[in-house]
């Protein structure tokens, strides 16, 4: 018994946890290569062609070949018909609020990429799709430092301390009395 709660508990955990940023950023690579590929037919071998450069594209390329190799479609160098991809935009953004005025620090993780795919045949141009998927979250921003993958993730913005707050009170309250009693 005490072994299967402790299963059950670790599992809740794992629930718990947000993933990292690698993870969110493959999601949501992964939907908008889903996207790009789902709603065409597939030749049954291409080669991928990456046009532009792009920091961090493997991922972009890790995901496009996962897809076609799901569709059973061979991915091979060097293919009469080729899958090029263009990464228009691809980020991961924080931003820092409060949920009360004294309550937690929260950051909004952002996910975003923008992408263009072209099916190219003999060097014909069979189809170019674009699309734009965005994802967000919100976490602690305590545990920003453990969810952060070097070279992906923005640094960690600054934060604001508990007295912050209570200066920026205290100045409004001196402002509308100062405003509300004539100046005097």
């Amino acid at each position: 018994m005490p072994v299967i709660g402790s299963h059950i508990l670790l599992m809740a955990v794992a629930l718990l946890q947000p993933k990292n940023d690698i993870d969110m950023l493959r999601a949501t690579v992964k939907e908008a290569v889903d996207s790009g590929l789902n709603v065409v037919r597939l030749p049954d071998s291409m080669s991928i062609v990456q046009d532009g450069s792009y920091n961090n594209s493997w991922i972009v390329e890790d995901a496009i070949t996962q897809k076609l190799i799901d569709k059973h479609v061979r991915v091979i160098r060097t293919a009469p018909t080729k899958l090029h991809y263009r990464i228009v935009d691809m980020r991961v953004s924080y931003s820092v609020f409060r949920r009360s005025f004294f309550g937690p620090q929260m950051a909004v993780r952002t996910f975003y990429i923008d992408i263009t795919f072209k099916l190219v045949h003999d060097g014909e141009v069979g189809w170019i799709r674009s699309f734009e998927v965005m994802r967000s979250d919100t976490v602690p921003l305590r545990m920003l430092a453990d969810l952060r993958y070097d070279g992906i993730s923005p640094q960690v913005p600054e934060t604001m301390s508990v007295v912050e707050p209570v200066i920026i009170v205290i100045a409004l309250g001196y402002i509308l009395f100062y405003l509300y009693s004539g100046g005097k």
